[in-house]
């Protein structure tokens, strides 16, 4: 009996450098990036990003995501 298994995504994630800048009212919460292979060659992926955004001011604001 295995009573701690490994998870499926042992080792997986994020990997080399990673920066997280602030800048204004609104917050970005919550990110996560879903990768899904086309192949089994793993040479090709698709990249699915989400993320939340919170609006801390009480006026509409326009803004830019970048990845």
């Amino acid at each position: 009996m295995d009573w701690n298994p490994c998870p499926p995504d042992k080792d997986m994630g994020l990997f080399g450098e990673v920066n997280l800048v602030e800048t204004g009212a609104v917050t970005l919460r919550s990110p996560m990036a879903v990768t899904h292979f086309t192949d089994r060659t793993l040479k090709t992926a698709e990249l699915t990003v989400y993320a939340e955004l919170l609006n801390a001011t009480d006026h509409e604001v326009q803004g830019r995501v970048e990845g």
